[in-house]
């Protein structure tokens, strides 16, 4: 995915109200930084003017890693869900045999662990879990345990 592209998709996330634009910009920067070059945290914050205890700090703020992650799912390509979708079915049948090699799945978790964390989202997002800032899931029990049943699968 090209620069601009990425940045288009990223426009489609709304910041929260309560980051400044520093954060903002720190953040769109953070995910192209991870998407593209995979920069150290000392290279990345050294490039952007920012002391690696602020970024770690902003990491632990719940409204920034939240705001982060979404980012990063915007810029998910359906390329790599559909990777993810097969390796993942593969580290289920590596995990299951005897002679399973971790150093397969913790190659695989390294390389796509944005594409894992948007994976995590739309599956809290489906069980009905709400992050903080979100709006209450007001589907029925029956909804979410069908929901549930659904992730199974």
């Amino acid at each position: 995915m090209a620069e601009k592209d990425i940045f288009a998709h990223m426009d489609s996330v709304k910041p929260p109200e309560s980051l400044t634009d520093r954060q903002i910009e720190i953040a769109r920067n953070w995910v192209y930084d991870r998407k593209h070059k995979g920069s150290t945290v000392q290279e990345f914050c050294t490039k952007n003017g920012l002391s690696s205890s602020t970024l770690y700090a902003w990491r632990e703020d719940f409204r920034f890693q939240h705001y982060v992650n979404e980012l990063m799912g915007a810029v998910v390509t359906d390329d790599e869900r559909i990777a993810y979708q097969a390796v993942r079915k593969k580290i289920i049948e590596l995990a299951t045999a005897e002679d399973a090699s971790l150093r397969e799945i913790e190659l695989f978790t390294t390389h796509f662990a944005e594409v894992i964390e948007y994976e995590k989202q739309l599956a809290l997002k489906k069980l009905g879990i709400k992050t903080e800032g979100e709006k209450a899931d007001t589907r029925s029990l029956e909804e979410r345990r069908q929901a549930l049943f659904a992730l199974r699968k």
